[in-house]
């Protein structure tokens, strides 16, 4: 046959044949993709993860602490968008909620503050990558400055349970009171919990467009006491103690004998500074979780001031940096 002869033109029938054939391959390819997509875990897929709790104040609810935990998908955007999730103070939650697989008769309210500060961060960084850009405003000279921070490194600051302390409620010895009262006054306490944030925190308001000089975070280096402490922005322990401390004291224990009633709640109204500072530093140092405090240094260079801050979150903390 000779090679130079002129193709001869595609009849009509012809035209519509290998239409329906290239329709069909299609259709094929996105029955195929609908089908990958539909089983889930081909495409957003779950992963283990262990809690900084171990499990140990659940019972026997998350044994070892072990959970699955997915990525975040469209179903958190939506989540984003909703304006009474964001204003009440319940969006972590519910973002938790859609990403982790928890035992049915466990609820994101349960889990203590610790765990639940791990795995919105945990959350961050297998969607998006453990790079996080996040504004702090300079106590100094009011700069706002836009900071990096890897939170593959929060995983250097997991605490883990206190071998002594694997049970609540956990007694504190107050010191101010016993000595004023003549006799050993003791608290017993709980460890805070997701219920006590969302009864008193709120997302702050994030202003993302403000002018901001860019800069690096690390790590906080332990028993720095030349940094000032600047809190800000996250869910700060100690101010959630501080105003909250009728939920966390349970009981009180005087010379051995344990009162629960209505009483105790007005000795908590007037309890010492000292006292209420000994329960709170012993909350801290006990509490599972991820120390999410930071050195920063400002980039306005007439400052250039070390600060510490806590690692900072708003809804934005939940979408990519691009």
């Amino acid at each position: 046959m000779n090679d130079n002869m002129e193709e001869l033109p595609e009849t009509e029938a012809q035209k519509i044949f290998n239409k329906e054939r290239e329709d069909q391959v299609n259709s094929d390819l996105l029955s195929e993709l609908v089908d990958h997509v539909s089983r889930g875990d081909n495409y957003i897929p779950w992963e283990p993860v262990t809690l900084p709790s171990q499990g140990i104040y659940y019972g026997d609810k998350i044994p070892y602490g072990r959970i699955e935990v997915k990525p975040m998908g469209v179903d958190v955007d939506k989540l984003l968008t909703n304006q009474r999730l964001i204003e009440n103070g319940s969006l972590p939650s519910k973002i938790v909620e859609v990403c982790t697989r928890l035992p049915d008769d466990f609820s994101v309210r349960e889990m203590l503050a610790g765990d639940f500060n791990f795995l919105l961060y945990y959350l961050r960084g297998i969607t998006h990558g453990n790079s996080y850009e996040f504004i702090s405003e300079c106590p100094y000279c009011k700069t706002k400055n836009n900071y990096t921070f890897d939170l593959s490194n929060l995983q250097e600051t997991v605490q883990v349970p206190n071998e002594n302390y694997l049970e609540e409620p956990m007694e504190v010895h107050l010191p101010k009171l016993s000595e004023s009262f003549g006799k050993s006054v003791n608290a017993l306490v709980r460890l805070i919990r997701v219920d006590d944030i969302m009864k008193m925190s709120r997302p702050g308001n994030d202003k993302i467009f403000d002018p901001v000089s860019k800069g690096q975070a690390r790590i906080r280096k332990k028993n720095n006491q030349n940094k000032t402490q600047v809190k800000n922005a996250g869910v700060d322990a100690s101010k959630l103690y501080q105003d909250n401390m009728k939920r966390q004291i349970v009981a009180l224990i005087i010379n051995s004998e344990e009162y629960k009633d209505d009483r105790i709640f007005q000795i908590i109204d007037t309890l010492h500074q000292k006292d209420a500072a000994v329960i709170r530093d012993f909350i801290e140092e006990i509490s599972p979780g991820v120390d999410t405090s930071l050195e920063v240094t400002c980039q306005n260079t007439e400052c250039a001031k070390d600060t510490t801050i806590m690692l900072p979150w708003s809804e934005n903390f939940f979408r990519s940096n691009n």
